[in-house]
């Protein structure tokens, strides 16, 4: 099979960059494309305070319509996209996160805040997306416990079962990919440079035939071989050095 993508926009929030969310939601609907986006439910990261807020009922009844009227899918972004310094976690990518080292029972009640807020603008979701890629074996227990099903990261060519979750693997920031596979593209709309904000809208352009939905990707998932192992510890190991994504 030729390589398919996943458009997947993380920091999706009140102080976005409200004039790029908008040209990027006009010009996906206008292709028919699915993104999946990272929704925070109660952004609290200095980081993100740089644009101005929309109404928080105005956001969410946006990040609502777009899941009810066009099938866009929302991932949980975290609960308050905070961090805290780590020295290990599952995918050894930053040495920051909202969860890893923290208790099962911190984490279960950290991710409970968030799952509460968003179910009180009607955004239901059982798809996690954990800020700066950054979680342990506590969090995927926490996350079972409450209903999540699906991990938007991890290393693979393929989504698969692992740790009875499901994994759609996320390598790379741009539509990198070896010839074949399964590529989730993350996309920062608020860090972007101008020029790779246009290159971006010059890539979904030309690659508009080769993108899925996120609902369309799990359906190639496969039960997690011994060579899925090899292959996710390999790039584990390998991407650790060289990888491409800017967080």
């Amino acid at each position: 099979m030729s390589p398919k993508f996943i458009l997947r926009f993380d920091d999706i929030c009140e102080t976005m960059a409200w004039n790029r969310f908008y040209l990027i939601k006009d010009l996906l609907l206008s292709l028919n494309i699915k993104p999946i986006l990272g929704v925070i439910p109660i952004n609290k990261d200095p980081k993100l305070q740089i644009f101005k807020p929309r109404d928080r009922k105005y956001f969410f009844s946006t990040i609502k319509n777009l899941q009810k009227n066009n099938q866009w899918s929302i991932a949980q972004h975290g609960t308050y996209h905070t961090y805290h310094k780590i020295s290990n976690d599952l995918l050894e990518i930053n040495s920051k996160s909202e969860f890893s080292e923290l208790s099962y029972k911190q984490q279960l009640n950290l991710i409970k805040i968030g799952k509460t807020e968003l179910l009180k603008y009607d955004i239901k979701s059982n798809i996690f997306m954990a800020p700066s890629h950054s979680f342990d074996e506590k969090t995927l227990e926490a996350l079972k416990f409450i209903g999540f099903k699906y991990i938007t990261d991890g290393f693979g060519f393929y989504p698969m079962k692992k740790y009875e979750l499901t994994f759609v693997p996320q390598l790379f920031s741009s539509f990198n990919n070896i010839g074949f596979g399964i590529y989730t593209v993350c996309i920062h709309l608020n860090t972007l440079s101008d020029k790779n904000f246009e290159n971006l809208i010059n890539n979904i352009k030309n690659k508009r035939n080769s993108i899925i939905s996120f609902d369309e990707a799990i359906k190639y998932t496969n039960q997690t071989s011994l060579m899925d192992n090899i292959i996710w510890n390999f790039l584990k190991k390998t991407l650790k050095k060289y990888r491409s994504v800017k967080f």
